[in-house]
């Protein structure tokens, strides 16, 4: 996997659809070709849709506490 911390995810608009594509596009990311997981290193206070590979118990926690969704490939979402 390559890794995130969500801690980077803090500076999105609420309400964003988070995509390994989109992680690309704003240079968070180096491939959207490789998959993805969600650590929960550092905070977030916005509600995002995560839409990745994986994502650790805290991450998705922390997404859920803030108002957001996770749904993760393979995971039936």
């Amino acid at each position: 996997y390559q890794v995130i911390a969500i801690e980077r995810l803090a500076g999105l608009e609420a309400g964003t659809i988070v995509t390994k594509e989109l992680l690309v596009a704003k240079n968070l990311l180096k491939s959207a070709n490789k998959p993805t997981k969600l650590l929960g290193d550092g905070d977030l206070k916005v509600a995002l849709t995560v839409r990745l590979d994986a994502a650790s118990e805290s991450a998705v926690a922390k997404v859920t506490e803030a108002g957001g969704t996770v749904e993760l490939a393979g995971a039936g979402a």
